[in-house]
């Protein structure tokens, strides 16, 4: 995950864009894969979240208790007036600190299994909830790697009860070269704009 102290998502995008001005000035083909996940925090499961941080060793009584924060009754509030109590089923609060440890361990899974397919030339980057894949090398590389780590990313995120949002970019070092990775995704079941 990209997501560390001293970092920032200006960074992440400059580093991006570094390689892909050197990709092109080396003449090396290259795409790249930006996904979203739609309502991130919103669609997370509690329960889901917190097996997936017990098997990475997050303490339990600290992840119990961190957990019963984040289920417990929420009300809204305008002015004098205050909403009954809602107590959610799922989701995470976003913005608390304790979100975005638990969002690494759901997708730790997910990063895994991606890290595993063993594609030649791609390269995966991760910002909390935003995926990135990266490939290099030749068109058909390329199109078989990013394509088949897309489309496994996508099955792998739908167990979790995670979609794609509509935000979903493609980048590729020429117009035409988009136009068949986009193809290529679109075959797979993937849309990428």
């Amino acid at each position: 995950d990209d997501a560390v102290r001293g970092s920032s998502s200006l960074r992440a995008a400059a580093l991006r864009l570094f390689r892909d001005e050197s990709a092109d000035a080396l003449g090396i083909e290259h795409a790249c894969g930006l996904y979203a996940i739609k309502g991130f925090y919103d669609h997370l499961d509690p329960i889901k979240v917190g097996e997936a941080a017990l098997k990475l060793g997050f303490p339990p009584v600290n992840c119990v208790l961190t957990l019963l924060i984040h289920l417990g009754p929420r009300m809204l509030r305008t002015g004098p007036a205050v909403s009954e109590a809602i107590y959610p089923s799922l989701s995470l609060l976003a913005g608390c600190k304790s979100s975005v440890y638990f969002a690494r361990a759901i997708l730790f899974a997910v990063m895994d299994k991606q890290s595993r397919l063993n594609l030649p030339g791609l390269r995966l980057h991760t910002w909390i909830d935003d995926i990135i894949h990266r490939a290099e090398g030749t068109r058909r590389q390329i199109l078989l790697a990013i394509a088949k780590a897309g489309a496994t990313l996508k099955k792998e995120c739908i167990k979790l009860g995670l979609f794609f949002s509509s935000k979903n970019k493609l980048l590729a070092s020429s117009d035409s070269f988009a136009r068949e990775v986009q193809k290529a995704f679109l075959a797979r079941g993937v849309v990428m704009k």
